[in-house]
């Protein structure tokens, strides 16, 4: 059976393999189908699927000017389906989060976004609705509330440019912070109530930019730094408990 990569503008993670059989995928050239008349897309900031293999990309919107003289901003949310037909999309351009970075789908199929030049974290239902927000748009973390300002680490109600989002089998959000000295992983339950400490989960100060976020079968969650180093936090099932002992500094983790 062959199996489908979908490939986008973005980032991905290496993970180590334990010696198996790695399974075989082929680049579908007719994936997706094509997009809406004069639709064109910018950078895409995160793909995500939910229980029902529908495939979600966020769109930064950052196309040339000379592009937009002759298309048409693609919304920052775009649905596809499995066969790569777009079946809904939304957003609004000054709602969402600015620079839109991130998603993830929660066990009730509600999506979330972040944004790496914002804020803010969102929770939309599967049909598009807004249903939470923390933070305001445009308000940082940090010590005058601007992205220049220094870094706070202190707050579960702001964030700094949450770019990484992985949910758990609790349906608890895992966020990255990541500029300014952040370095932290800020845990929120479904409701958005903070699970984590005030600070976050630093690992000890072993977290170097921590970039992009991935949940395993077991939920372990796996963290992306910008400079390649992916480490495990915790161990526990289906709740994500972050353990300092699970984490190994320029290595891969290895469970408590």
């Amino acid at each position: 059976m062959k199996r489908r990569l979908f490939l986008f503008a973005s980032c991905f993670i290496p993970l180590a393999l334990t010696a198996q059989t790695a399974p075989h995928f082929e680049v579908d050239p007719s994936w997706p189908k094509p997009l809406p008349e004069g639709w064109i897309t910018g950078q895409i900031g995160g793909v995500c699927t939910d229980s029902h293999d529908h495939i979600v990309v966020v769109n930064r919107r950052d196309i040339t000017a000379e592009e937009a003289e002759t298309s048409q901003q693609a919304p920052p949310i775009i649905m596809f389906d499995l066969a790569g037909n777009v079946t809904a999309s939304w957003g609004d351009p000054n709602v969402v989060p600015h620079s839109i970075h991130g998603c993830a789908f929660d066990p009730e199929n509600n999506v979330w976004v972040g944004g790496n030049d914002d804020g803010i974290i969102q929770k939309y239902s599967h049909a598009g609705k807004l249903l939470l927000q923390i933070g305001t748009r445009g308000i940082f973390d940090t010590s005058d509330g601007t992205s220049k300002g220094k870094s706070q680490n202190a707050s579960h109600e702001r964030f700094f440019n949450p770019a990484g989002i992985a949910i758990d089998g609790s349906g608890s959000a895992w966020l990255t912070n990541f500029e300014n000295g952040s370095n932290s992983i800020t845990g929120l339950s479904n409701t958005g109530a903070a699970i984590s400490g005030a600070s976050g989960y630093t690992a000890s100060g072993t977290l170097t930019k921590p970039f992009s976020l991935a949940n395993d079968g077991s939920g372990n969650i796996w963290v992306g730094t910008t400079n390649g180093i992916t480490e495990l936090i915790g161990a526990a099932t289906p709740v994500i408990t972050p353990l300092s002992a699970g984490v190994k500094n320029n290595t891969l983790g290895t469970r408590p």
